[in-house]
Protein backbone atom coordinates (compact mmCIF):
# COMPACT_ATOMS: atom_id res chain seq x y z
CA UNK A 1 0.00 0.00 0.00
CA UNK A 2 2.81 2.43 1.07
CA UNK A 3 4.84 1.60 -2.08
CA UNK A 4 1.27 2.12 -4.40
CA UNK A 5 1.05 5.23 -2.85
CA UNK A 6 4.83 6.34 -3.00
CA UNK A 7 4.60 5.39 -6.67
CA UNK A 8 2.08 7.85 -7.09
CA UNK A 9 3.56 10.53 -5.51
CA UNK A 10 6.39 10.14 -7.44
CA UNK A 11 4.37 10.61 -10.85
CA UNK A 12 2.70 13.47 -9.18
CA UNK A 13 6.08 15.30 -8.53
CA UNK A 14 7.15 13.90 -12.03
CA UNK A 15 3.73 15.80 -13.28
CA UNK A 16 4.14 18.86 -11.59
CA UNK A 17 7.70 19.71 -12.92
CA UNK A 18 6.57 19.26 -16.66
CA UNK A 19 3.29 21.36 -15.55
CA UNK A 20 5.84 23.94 -13.90
CA UNK A 21 8.30 23.91 -16.39
CA UNK A 22 5.94 24.47 -19.27
CA UNK A 23 3.88 27.43 -17.27
CA UNK A 24 7.69 29.02 -16.69
CA UNK A 25 8.50 28.43 -20.93
CA UNK A 26 5.22 30.14 -21.11
CA UNK A 27 5.62 33.00 -18.86
CA UNK A 28 8.96 33.79 -19.63
CA UNK A 29 8.50 33.61 -23.84
CA UNK A 30 5.12 35.68 -23.47
CA UNK A 31 6.24 38.30 -21.43
CA UNK A 32 9.70 38.21 -23.28
CA UNK A 33 7.43 39.74 -26.26
CA UNK A 34 5.89 42.13 -24.30
CA UNK A 35 8.93 43.78 -23.11
CA UNK A 36 10.47 43.81 -26.69
CA UNK A 37 7.30 45.49 -27.95
CA UNK A 38 7.70 48.01 -25.06
CA UNK A 39 11.32 48.53 -25.40
CA UNK A 40 12.06 48.51 -29.35
CA UNK A 41 10.36 51.44 -30.94
CA UNK A 42 11.03 49.63 -34.24
CA UNK A 43 8.38 47.00 -33.31
CA UNK A 44 5.87 49.40 -31.15
CA UNK A 45 5.54 51.80 -34.30
CA UNK A 46 3.93 49.24 -36.12
CA UNK A 47 0.74 48.71 -35.47
CA UNK A 48 -0.18 45.03 -36.42
CA UNK A 49 2.89 43.96 -33.51
CA UNK A 50 -0.25 45.23 -31.01
CA UNK A 51 -2.71 41.89 -31.78
CA UNK A 52 0.81 39.93 -31.36
CA UNK A 53 1.35 41.71 -27.99
CA UNK A 54 -2.58 40.86 -26.89
CA UNK A 55 -1.89 37.53 -27.49
CA UNK A 56 0.80 37.36 -25.64
CA UNK A 57 -1.00 38.60 -22.76
CA UNK A 58 -3.40 36.15 -23.24
CA UNK A 59 -1.67 33.32 -23.06
CA UNK A 60 0.97 34.69 -20.23
CA UNK A 61 -2.04 34.92 -17.97
CA UNK A 62 -2.77 31.18 -19.42
CA UNK A 63 0.51 30.03 -18.58
CA UNK A 64 -0.06 31.24 -15.04
CA UNK A 65 -3.31 30.29 -13.90
CA UNK A 66 -4.52 27.74 -16.54
CA UNK A 67 -1.81 24.74 -16.54
CA UNK A 68 -1.15 25.09 -12.55
CA UNK A 69 -5.20 25.25 -11.82
CA UNK A 70 -5.82 22.48 -14.25
CA UNK A 71 -3.49 19.75 -13.64
CA UNK A 72 -4.16 19.96 -9.34
CA UNK A 73 -7.61 19.56 -10.78
CA UNK A 74 -7.27 16.63 -12.68
CA UNK A 75 -4.20 14.85 -10.16
CA UNK A 76 -7.28 15.49 -7.54
CA UNK A 77 -9.23 13.12 -9.03
CA UNK A 78 -11.49 16.01 -11.03
CA UNK A 79 -12.69 17.30 -8.03
CA UNK A 80 -12.19 21.13 -7.44
CA UNK A 81 -10.35 21.86 -3.76
CA UNK A 82 -10.80 25.52 -3.68
CA UNK A 83 -14.02 26.40 -3.63
CA UNK A 84 -17.00 27.18 -5.70
CA UNK A 85 -15.83 31.27 -6.12
CA UNK A 86 -12.61 30.01 -7.33
CA UNK A 87 -13.81 27.74 -9.18
CA UNK A 88 -15.95 30.15 -11.18
CA UNK A 89 -13.06 32.29 -11.38
CA UNK A 90 -10.72 29.83 -12.86
CA UNK A 91 -14.02 29.15 -15.35
CA UNK A 92 -14.59 32.39 -16.05
CA UNK A 93 -10.62 33.27 -16.97
CA UNK A 94 -10.11 29.74 -19.05
CA UNK A 95 -12.66 30.36 -21.50
CA UNK A 96 -12.58 34.03 -21.87
CA UNK A 97 -8.64 33.66 -22.17
CA UNK A 98 -8.99 30.99 -24.34
CA UNK A 99 -11.48 32.65 -26.68
CA UNK A 100 -9.63 35.69 -26.65
CA UNK A 101 -6.65 33.92 -27.89
CA UNK A 102 -8.21 31.99 -30.75
CA UNK A 103 -9.93 35.74 -32.22
CA UNK A 104 -6.53 37.65 -31.51
CA UNK A 105 -5.15 34.76 -34.09
CA UNK A 106 -8.16 35.73 -36.55
CA UNK A 107 -6.95 39.12 -36.22
CA UNK A 108 -3.90 38.71 -37.16
CA UNK A 109 -4.79 36.75 -40.06
CA UNK A 110 -7.36 39.23 -41.26
CA UNK A 111 -4.60 41.94 -40.77
CA UNK A 112 -2.02 40.23 -43.15
CA UNK A 113 -4.86 39.32 -45.89
CA UNK A 114 -5.61 43.11 -45.93
CA UNK A 115 -1.93 44.11 -45.73
CA UNK A 116 -0.77 42.17 -48.31
CA UNK A 117 -4.28 41.95 -50.71
CA UNK A 118 -5.78 45.67 -50.05
CA UNK A 119 -2.21 47.42 -49.43
CA UNK A 120 -4.00 50.95 -50.54
CA UNK A 121 -7.12 50.66 -48.44
CA UNK A 122 -5.54 48.72 -45.41
CA UNK A 123 -2.65 52.25 -45.18
CA UNK A 124 -5.57 54.77 -45.58
CA UNK A 125 -7.67 53.03 -43.00
CA UNK A 126 -5.38 51.40 -40.59
CA UNK A 127 -4.40 53.50 -36.99
CA UNK A 128 -3.48 52.84 -33.58
CA UNK A 129 -7.02 54.04 -32.54
CA UNK A 130 -8.48 51.35 -34.37
CA UNK A 131 -6.49 48.96 -33.92
CA UNK A 132 -6.75 49.33 -29.85
CA UNK A 133 -10.77 49.68 -30.38
CA UNK A 134 -10.12 45.85 -32.15
CA UNK A 135 -8.14 44.92 -29.71
CA UNK A 136 -10.76 45.88 -26.81
CA UNK A 137 -13.31 44.34 -28.12
CA UNK A 138 -11.65 40.89 -28.97
CA UNK A 139 -11.76 40.89 -25.24
CA UNK A 140 -15.17 42.18 -24.25
CA UNK A 141 -16.76 40.07 -26.85
CA UNK A 142 -15.07 36.66 -25.17
CA UNK A 143 -16.05 37.96 -21.36
CA UNK A 144 -19.56 38.96 -22.30
CA UNK A 145 -20.25 35.90 -23.70
CA UNK A 146 -18.76 33.52 -20.49
CA UNK A 147 -19.73 36.14 -17.86
CA UNK A 148 -23.59 35.43 -19.31
CA UNK A 149 -23.08 31.81 -19.53
CA UNK A 150 -20.93 31.23 -16.37
CA UNK A 151 -21.74 33.93 -13.64
CA UNK A 152 -24.99 34.61 -14.94
CA UNK A 153 -26.26 30.66 -15.75
CA UNK A 154 -28.50 30.56 -12.63
CA UNK A 155 -30.64 33.75 -14.06
CA UNK A 156 -31.48 31.55 -16.95
CA UNK A 157 -31.63 27.90 -15.50
CA UNK A 158 -32.02 26.03 -12.50
CA UNK A 159 -28.89 25.04 -12.90
CA UNK A 160 -26.35 26.84 -10.53
CA UNK A 161 -22.99 27.27 -11.69
CA UNK A 162 -19.66 26.35 -10.50
CA UNK A 163 -19.37 22.97 -8.35
CA UNK A 164 -21.44 20.08 -9.33
CA UNK A 165 -20.78 17.18 -7.10
CA UNK A 166 -17.17 18.47 -6.18
CA UNK A 167 -16.56 18.86 -9.76
CA UNK A 168 -15.51 22.80 -11.66
CA UNK A 169 -17.25 22.06 -14.53
CA UNK A 170 -18.95 24.95 -17.19
CA UNK A 171 -22.77 24.94 -16.66
CA UNK A 172 -23.63 25.40 -20.55
CA UNK A 173 -22.28 22.06 -21.09
CA UNK A 174 -24.96 20.30 -20.15
CA UNK A 175 -27.16 22.29 -22.54
CA UNK A 176 -26.16 20.17 -26.21
CA UNK A 177 -27.71 23.37 -28.32
CA UNK A 178 -25.52 26.28 -25.99
CA UNK A 179 -22.70 23.69 -26.33
CA UNK A 180 -23.01 23.38 -30.16
CA UNK A 181 -23.47 26.73 -30.69
CA UNK A 182 -20.70 27.93 -28.51
CA UNK A 183 -18.57 25.33 -30.17
CA UNK A 184 -19.11 26.07 -33.42
CA UNK A 185 -18.07 30.01 -32.97
CA UNK A 186 -15.78 29.58 -31.01
CA UNK A 187 -13.42 26.62 -32.85
CA UNK A 188 -14.91 26.34 -36.77
CA UNK A 189 -16.11 29.67 -37.95
CA UNK A 190 -12.75 30.99 -37.23
CA UNK A 191 -10.79 28.56 -38.18
CA UNK A 192 -12.59 28.57 -41.88
CA UNK A 193 -12.53 31.99 -41.90
CA UNK A 194 -8.57 31.70 -41.23
CA UNK A 195 -8.17 28.81 -43.93
CA UNK A 196 -10.01 31.29 -46.79
CA UNK A 197 -8.22 34.37 -45.25
CA UNK A 198 -4.71 32.17 -46.06
CA UNK A 199 -5.66 30.99 -49.18
CA UNK A 200 -6.32 34.39 -50.17
CA UNK A 201 -2.78 36.03 -49.11
CA UNK A 202 -0.91 32.53 -50.52
CA UNK A 203 -3.01 33.64 -53.94
CA UNK A 204 -1.64 37.24 -53.89
CA UNK A 205 2.00 36.14 -52.78
CA UNK A 206 2.00 33.59 -55.72
CA UNK A 207 1.02 36.48 -58.10
CA UNK A 208 2.99 38.98 -56.82
CA UNK A 209 5.99 36.40 -57.09
CA UNK A 210 5.51 35.81 -60.40
CA UNK A 211 5.46 39.64 -61.64
CA UNK A 212 8.94 40.20 -59.46
CA UNK A 213 10.23 37.55 -61.59
CA UNK A 214 9.19 39.65 -64.77
CA UNK A 215 10.08 42.39 -63.32
CA UNK A 216 13.65 41.00 -62.67
CA UNK A 217 13.80 39.74 -65.86
CA UNK A 218 12.69 42.99 -67.57
CA UNK A 219 15.30 44.99 -65.18
CA UNK A 220 18.10 42.51 -66.42
CA UNK A 221 17.36 42.86 -70.06
CA UNK A 222 17.81 46.85 -69.67
CA UNK A 223 20.71 46.39 -67.46
CA UNK A 224 22.52 44.43 -70.09
CA UNK A 225 21.53 46.67 -73.17
CA UNK A 226 22.58 49.60 -71.29
CA UNK A 227 26.11 47.65 -70.37
CA UNK A 228 26.01 46.92 -74.13
CA UNK A 229 25.23 50.11 -75.20
CA UNK A 230 28.32 51.71 -73.58
CA UNK A 231 30.75 48.82 -74.63
CA UNK A 232 29.90 47.57 -78.03
CA UNK A 233 30.78 50.00 -81.16
CA UNK A 234 32.44 49.77 -84.23
CA UNK A 235 35.63 52.00 -84.94
CA UNK A 236 36.47 52.06 -88.58
CA UNK A 237 40.25 53.62 -88.82
CA UNK A 238 40.19 55.04 -92.62
CA UNK A 239 44.13 56.19 -93.70
CA UNK A 240 42.31 57.78 -96.13
CA UNK A 241 39.00 59.48 -95.97
CA UNK A 242 38.73 60.57 -99.40
CA UNK A 243 38.19 57.64 -101.33
CA UNK A 244 35.02 57.15 -98.97
CA UNK A 245 31.76 57.23 -100.99
CA UNK A 246 30.20 60.44 -99.09
CA UNK A 247 26.66 59.98 -99.92
CA UNK A 248 27.09 56.04 -99.07
CA UNK A 249 28.88 57.41 -95.58
CA UNK A 250 26.05 59.53 -95.49
CA UNK A 251 23.47 56.94 -95.10
CA UNK A 252 25.95 55.13 -92.26
CA UNK A 253 26.02 57.41 -90.24
CA UNK A 254 22.38 57.49 -90.58
CA UNK A 255 21.38 54.27 -89.81
CA UNK A 256 24.35 53.93 -87.34
CA UNK A 257 24.64 57.04 -85.86
CA UNK A 258 28.85 56.85 -85.62
CA UNK A 259 30.52 59.53 -84.55
CA UNK A 260 34.23 60.93 -86.06
CA UNK A 261 37.04 62.34 -84.31
CA UNK A 262 40.56 62.84 -85.34
CA UNK A 263 43.73 61.19 -83.25
CA UNK A 264 47.74 62.13 -84.18
CA UNK A 265 49.83 59.33 -84.31
CA UNK A 266 53.46 59.12 -84.94
CA UNK A 267 53.23 59.27 -88.31
CA UNK A 268 50.01 60.54 -90.06
CA UNK A 269 46.91 61.52 -88.64
CA UNK A 270 43.86 59.35 -88.87
CA UNK A 271 40.30 59.98 -88.76
CA UNK A 272 38.54 56.94 -86.40
CA UNK A 273 34.76 56.70 -86.87
CA UNK A 274 32.44 54.86 -84.58
CA UNK A 275 29.09 53.58 -84.89
CA UNK A 276 27.55 52.65 -81.85
CA UNK A 277 24.29 49.84 -81.97
CA UNK A 278 22.36 50.28 -84.60
CA UNK A 279 19.80 48.35 -83.94
CA UNK A 280 18.27 47.01 -80.66
CA UNK A 281 14.91 45.56 -79.57
CA UNK A 282 13.58 43.80 -76.18
CA UNK A 283 10.62 41.20 -75.81
CA UNK A 284 9.95 40.30 -72.13
CA UNK A 285 6.28 38.89 -71.47
CA UNK A 286 4.82 37.97 -68.24
CA UNK A 287 5.68 34.53 -68.05
CA UNK A 288 9.97 35.47 -67.38
CA UNK A 289 10.67 35.35 -70.65
CA UNK A 290 11.53 36.80 -74.24
CA UNK A 291 14.48 38.07 -76.30
CA UNK A 292 16.98 40.97 -76.74
CA UNK A 293 18.26 41.45 -80.22
CA UNK A 294 20.41 43.98 -81.46
CA UNK A 295 22.30 44.76 -84.81
CA UNK A 296 25.28 46.02 -85.63
CA UNK A 297 26.45 47.54 -89.15
CA UNK A 298 29.29 50.19 -90.56
CA UNK A 299 31.19 50.64 -93.62
CA UNK A 300 34.49 49.72 -94.45
CA UNK A 301 36.76 51.27 -97.16
CA UNK A 302 40.39 50.36 -97.80
CA UNK A 303 43.00 52.49 -99.51
CA UNK A 304 41.81 51.80 -102.94
CA UNK A 305 38.47 53.20 -102.06
CA UNK A 306 36.32 50.53 -102.64
CA UNK A 307 33.80 49.54 -99.40
CA UNK A 308 31.77 46.90 -98.17
CA UNK A 309 29.12 46.35 -95.55
CA UNK A 310 29.76 44.93 -92.17
CA UNK A 311 27.14 43.18 -89.91
CA UNK A 312 26.91 41.45 -86.74
CA UNK A 313 23.93 40.43 -84.73
CA UNK A 314 23.39 39.01 -81.11
CA UNK A 315 20.09 37.36 -79.81
CA UNK A 316 19.38 36.86 -76.51
CA UNK A 317 17.31 34.79 -75.17
CA UNK A 318 15.46 35.04 -71.58
CA UNK A 319 13.88 31.75 -70.50
CA UNK A 320 13.13 31.77 -66.51
CA UNK A 321 16.33 33.44 -65.47
CA UNK A 322 18.16 31.55 -67.36
CA UNK A 323 20.09 33.28 -70.36
CA UNK A 324 21.32 31.62 -73.69
CA UNK A 325 23.11 33.54 -75.98
CA UNK A 326 23.59 33.46 -80.00
CA UNK A 327 26.12 35.21 -82.54
CA UNK A 328 25.89 35.28 -85.96
CA UNK A 329 28.64 37.49 -88.24
CA UNK A 330 27.75 38.23 -91.57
Amino acid sequence: MNKCVLGNSKQWINVWIIVIALSIETILGNALVIAAYKLERNISKQISNRFIVSLAVSDLIIGIEGYPLFTLYVLNGDRWPLGWIACQTWLFLDYTLCLVSILTVLLITTDRYLSVCHTASYIKWQSPAKAQITIICSWLIPAFIFGVTIYGWSLVSNTAAGLINGECIAPFLANPYVNMSLYLVYYWTTLIAMLILYKGIYKVSKKLEKRAGAKDQRQLAVLFSQRLGTQVGLKLMLSQPHNVDDDIAADAANDIDYRTFTTNTTDHNERYEVGNVANLSIAVNDESTGTITFNNAAIVANDSGTHHVCAHTLTISLDHGHEQSSQVPF
